[in-house]
Order: structure tokens, then C-alpha cells, then sequence
């Protein structure tokens, strides 16, 4: 139409990424120009194990980054039993805590939703957790529908929710949604996300044989 689209303000940001627990110390491992990706940690004891009993030498070197504290959450904050948290894919609890962070980031309090409509965009592939906790993997502990959806029900917000999953380019994809929501109206504040661990060897071993390593 020729007419210039208004401007997307970004007004708050969190995150947790190996080696650093938030934005700030990211900042500071790109400016000392640090390197984050190492051999596998000792309380990985999976993937050790993994390493020791692989057939193929050449994947006894295992690097990647490591995310800290992802076994830190505090689910009565949350209105989750103790119990459930257990169960609940590690990704959907470090989503709940940065996202939240993220909104306080912004300078929102609880008392800021109720005249907006907020969206939820969240990019996400398809998890490991449910293999390791098995029968005890709760739909609403384990499912990306849901992974994205819990702060919307914990928050009551009214808006746009979506997982979605295009594979590496999953986040970007998110973004670029929640910008088409706030300029067709759909919105009037997006939350953008990612979140992606490899919790087991198996994934790891088949990027490695696929060649994406």
C-alpha cells in the first residue's frame, strides 16, 4: 500500500545461555570474546557413559555449551505442585522463569493485563524429557501446545498462542509471527521465546552422524 509500517519496540529482555544466566552476562562472554562450548561436564553421567560405550571413537569427544541452573525452579511461584514440576519438561520451566523475567523486564505487573492483549510465540522442537521420566510424563508437563500456553493460564492473558516448529530456524520464525499479530492487530504486546536443550546423547549422536556438527 506504500504506507510506512510503525515501528516494533523490543522492551524487555531475558534468557539463560551456557555459561551465563541472563542477558547481561551473554553481553559479557561476546565482549571478552569467551568460549563457552566444552567437553562434557562431569555431573553428565548419561553422556559419559554414552561416550564410553560408543562403538564410533570419533564421538568420544562430545563439546557443547552447557545451560546452568535448568534444574532450579520454584513451582508454588507458579501455582504448580511440586510434584508435577518433577515431571515437567525442563524447557517449559526455564520458559515460565524468563518469561516472566522478561515481562518484569518491561516493567509489567500483574495489574498491567487486564486492558491488553498479550501474545505468546514460542519457538520450540519437539523434547527428550518425556523419554527419561517415561509413564510419568503428564500431557500438560510434556506437550509443546502446552509448554507454550502455561504462562498465558497462569497470567490469564488474552491473546495469540503459538508453538511453533520449523526446525533450526524456530525462533526467527516466532519473531517474524509475533510482528505480522501486532501489525494486523491480533495483539497489542507479543512475547517472543526459545527453547531448546538436548537432555539426552541421542539427539547429539544423530546431528553428529547427519554431518550437522
Amino acid at each position: 500500500t506504500g504506507v510506512e509500517k510503525e515501528p516494533i519496540a523490543i522492551i524487555g529482555m531475558s534468557g539463560r545461555f551456557p555459561d551465563a544466566r541472563n542477558v547481561e552476562e551473554l553481553w559479557s562472554l561476546l565482549y571478552d570474546g569467551r568460549e563457552v562450548i566444552s567437553e562434557v561436564p562431569y555431573e553428565r553421567a548419561e553422556w559419559r557413559e554414552s561416550q564410553n560405550n560408543t562403538e564410533d571413537r570419533k564421538e568420544v569427544n562430545k563439546r557443547f555449551g552447557v545451560i546452568p541452573g535448568i534444574s532450579e525452579f520454584e513451582p508454588q511461584f507458579f501455582e504448580i505442585s511440586p510434584r508435577e514440576a518433577i515431571n515437567m519438561d525442563p524447557r517449559q520451566r526455564l520458559l515460565l522463569q524468563e518469561t516472566w523475567k522478561a515481562l518484569e523486564n518491561a516493567g509489567y505487573g500483574s495489574k498491567s493485563f487486564e486492558d491488553e492483549k498479550i501474545g505468546m510465540f514460542v519457538g520450540i522442537e519437539d523434547g527428550e524429557y518425556k523419554l527419561l521420566v517415561d509413564e510419568e510424563a503428564g500431557i500438560t508437563s510434556n506437550h509443546n501446545a502446552i509448554l507454550a500456553a502455561r504462562l498465558s493460564y497462569f497470567l490469564n492473558l488474552d491473546g495469540p498462542n503459538m508453538a511453533i516448529n520449523t526446525a533450526c530456524s524456530s525462533g526467527l520464525v516466532a519473531v517474524h509471527q509475533a510482528c505480522q499479530s501486532l501489525r494486523n492487530g491480533e495483539c497489542d504486546t507479543a512475547i517472543v521465546a526459545g527453547a531448546n536443550l538436548l537432555i539426552t546423547p541421542d539427539s547429539y549422536n544423530g546431528m553428529n552422524k547427519a554431518g550437522m556438527l
